[in-house]
């Protein structure tokens, strides 16, 4: 995610050498938080309540990230939108509000009440 906003600011700036540095130090900081993770199990300073959200969000996210990126740019523009462009980034924006509604929905209309069934019979 943080080099894809780096590549967006590139593209309307001018391609600044500073965003380039950002990048490669942002690259070197994720995989720093990977090594912590392989190390420590876990990320530091991020609580089990938090990471539990993310996996809640994460395969949601990634089932309808395209169709819902796909409907947003139908809605604003009429037509898919290709390439690099202004409208291009304020579908991506609208998309990613979007999917973390219909996810939101999707998490409390479906999977929790299917993870309480899960309980009940487990218990038994």
């Amino acid at each position: 995610f943080l080099n894809a906003i780096c590549g967006i600011m590139l593209v309307f700036s001018g391609n600044y050498p500073i965003l380039e540095d950002f990048s490669f130090y942002g690259n070197i900081l994720i995989n720093f938080l990977i090594v912590l993770v392989l190390v420590k199990g876990r990320i530091p300073l991020l609580n089990m309540e938090i990471d539990k959200k993310i996996g809640d969000y994460s395969y949601p996210i990634y089932l309808m990230h395209w169709q819902v990126g796909l409907l947003t740019s139908m809605i604003l523009w009429g037509a898919p939108i290709r390439g690099q462009s202004f409208k291009g980034v304020l579908s991506f924006g609208l998309a990613v509000i979007l999917c973390f509604l219909f996810s939101f929905i999707i998490i409390k209309s479906i999977d929790r009440p299917i993870e309480n069934l899960r309980t009940k019979i487990r218990n038994r």
